[in-house]
């Protein structure tokens, strides 16, 4: 996780996860699926903690404008995808005609 999860050891040397480490490790894979960048999901796992208004805020906003490019992003391929399926319905009325 990049070293943003804390771990307990045990008396062999295992890591030990609590809950609340086992969440943050599920919001930081989201977030790391996504694309979202490490000194981003390290702000976003931050603000569970007790943090000012504005870093909450800052975050709050970064986010904003990831999810804003994921956006464009959808679009395009969006986009492309009716394009391609244009193409693929003409190549086949042609086959078949």
């Amino acid at each position: 996780s990049h070293g943003l999860i804390q771990a307990a050891r045990s008396d062999n040397g295992y890591r030990i996860y609590g809950e609340e480490a086992v969440e943050r490790a599920r919001i930081a894979h989201l977030l790391f699926e996504l694309g979202v960048q490490r000194d981003l999901v390290r702000a976003v796992l931050a603000c569970t903690g007790d943090v000012s208004v504005d870093v909450h805020r800052a975050t709050s906003d970064q986010l904003a404008e990831v999810r804003d490019a994921m956006a464009a992003r959808i679009a395009e391929l969006s986009a492309a995808h009716e394009r391609i399926s244009e193409v693929v319905d003409l190549t086949a009325s042609a086959a078949s005609a």
